[in-house]
């Protein structure tokens, strides 16, 4: 019997009707998102809490719970941010950096120019100047009379800055400063009287060598004549650069025409 009522197209078209029914029922009660939870980024949850799907405590101290949630292009109530909506939020983010990027740079210019402002003022007590650093007398004489008994050996072309008695300057009282050099003195005077100077300096090492003063030279009056100078009557083994005065000192600068043995 119930092969014949199968068998009946009517009875076919009907069954078939029903089970499209049926189908279509279930499919519209079981579709995504009817009764499940709005879909969450995971990124917004550490791996302790990945399925907690309330809204972390870190975004209601910060959003509106009103506000759609624009990253992975999903909203808070689930419903998905069509893309023209995605790109209109990127596009009004990108338009903003400029402005942005001109504030920071604005504030960063006068940040730097308050800085160097401040820096200039800050550096001004350090540039001390002579008038407070601590002043002492010392003594300079400067002679070349050796030449005098060596007239035989001296170059005649130097005959007009030869001084008659042989003397450059003689036993002057003059002021340096705390911490200075013979040389200090010796290159501060001569400049101050205009008078001639010819030095070569090695800063590195320390080192002052004097080749020539009032334009006479080592060797302008033999091969062992030059410069030599000599602190309270004695010749320290210094180079006058590295020599520090003390009050007091007598500094005599001596020109020799026989390697310092007529000087002696």
């Amino acid at each position: 019997m119930l092969k014949k009522l199968l068998k009946n197209k009517a009875i076919q078209i009907a069954l078939i009707s029903v089970i499209v029914v049926a189908v279509l029922t279930a499919a519209f009660f079981w579709a995504p998102g009817a009764s499940q939870p709005p879909a969450v980024p995971m990124s917004e949850y550490s791996e302790s809490n990945t399925s907690d799907y309330s809204t972390p405590p870190s975004r209601l101290a910060t959003e509106p719970s009103s506000s759609p949630q624009i990253s992975s292009g999903v909203s808070t109530t689930g419903v998905i941010i069509s893309s023209a909506a995605t790109t209109s939020a990127i596009n009004t983010t990108a338009s903003a950096k400029p402005k942005s990027t001109a504030a920071t740079q604005k504030n960063t210019a006068t940040a730097t120019k308050e800085q160097a402002k401040t820096s200039s003022i800050s550096t001004k007590p350090e540039n001390v100047t002579t008038g407070q650093r601590k002043q002492y007398n010392c003594t300079l004489s400067i002679r070349c009379d050796t030449i005098l008994n060596n007239l035989d050996k001296f170059n005649k072309n130097k005959m007009s800055v030869l001084p008659k008695d042989g003397v450059i300057i003689s036993n002057k009282t003059v002021t340096f400063y705390d911490g200075e050099s013979v040389f200090d003195v010796l290159k501060r005077e001569t400049k101050n009287a205009k008078i001639h100077l010819d030095f070569n300096l090695t800063p590195a090492q320390a080192n002052a060598y004097i080749l020539g003063i009032n334009n006479i030279y080592e060797f302008d009056c033999g091969p062992l004549s030059g410069w030599r100078y000599r602190v309270n009557g004695q010749f320290p083994n210094l180079s006058s650069s590295s020599y520090i005065l003390k009050p007091g000192d007598v500094i005599e600068w001596l020109y020799t025409c026989d390697l310092g043995r007529d000087i002696e």
